[in-house]
């Protein structure tokens, strides 16, 4: 009994040790421009809330090494003040992106402009597209069926808002549409893992809880579901766990044989 003890402690400690955080790589990155949208912190809370803190790296500056350095998700956010920086990233990075995104990682690429308007080219035929008279901006949204039946009005986040404005930029060529805007779609993605968005950032948002809406958004964007009750856990984390549960079952199946 007492061998089985402290086989099982071992299998818990290593379990411990993966929920604390392993030296394995980090697999989300977020990226923007050389200053934050609206100088806002937002978007690095709502990653910590998603992915747990420290398990993410964040950027200033778009830089193509994003998508060689082994992420498995990467939040890009033009917004704001940063569109012509965004805009000249994408134009040059744009194949870089869509063969990122076949290799099988994912993307969320958003941009609220207030700046550098028009239409910008986003990969697989979808674009983002605001104008200086903000005839394209949404003052409210709604999440569409498609939105409810993927999870984002799960753990409070609700399915009607508003905001001064909650979107700068409409999304085009999207397969689906989760959100849906005064001016049209302002969350949506297409099959091969691409997510496009034109959102501001949630300071500017009303309705039951708008920062739980970016979370449970990152959540589907990274992992094709809404994480609930929690942030996600890294793969490496995932491993840790069933090997220590492992462990436990290997020393319970022996114990049985020495009673046999």
């Amino acid at each position: 009994m007492k061998k089985l003890n402290l086989m099982v402690a071992a299998a818990t400690a290593v379990v411990a040790l993966g929920m604390a955080g392993s030296a394995g790589a980090v697999d989300y990155a977020y990226m923007t421009g050389s200053t934050l949208p609206w100088d806002q912190s937002t978007n690095e809370d709502a990653m910590n809330a998603a992915f747990g803190s420290g398990a993410w790296n964040g950027f200033h500056g778009f830089d193509n090494s994003v998508f060689t350095a082994g992420y498995a998700f990467i939040y890009l956010d033009g917004s704001d003040q940063t569109t012509g920086e965004i805009n000249t990233f994408l134009g040059a990075n744009l194949s870089n992106l869509e063969t990122f995104v076949s290799s099988g990682g994912r993307v969320l690429l958003n941009i609220a402009r207030n700046t550098d308007f028009g239409t910008t080219l986003t990969g697989f035929g979808t674009s983002i597209a605001g104008d200086s008279s903000y005839n394209l901006a949404s003052s409210s949204a709604d999440l569409t069926t498609d939105g409810v039946a993927a999870g984002l009005d799960l753990n409070g986040a609700g399915t009607s808002f508003g905001g001064g404005y909650f979107s700068h930029d409409v999304v085009s060529g999207v397969d689906v549409c989760y959100i849906s805007g005064s001016a049209g779609c302002v969350f949506g993605a297409v099959t091969e893992g691409l997510f496009v968005g034109g959102q501001t950032t949630t300071n500017f948002h009303s309705g039951s809880d708008p920062f739980q809406l970016r979370v449970n958004e990152l959540n589907l964007a990274a992992t094709g579901a809404v994480n609930v009750g929690g942030a996600v856990p890294e793969p490496a984390t995932w491993a840790l766990m069933i090997g220590g549960f492992g462990l436990a079952g290997a020393a319970l199946r022996r114990r049985r044989v020495v009673a046999a």
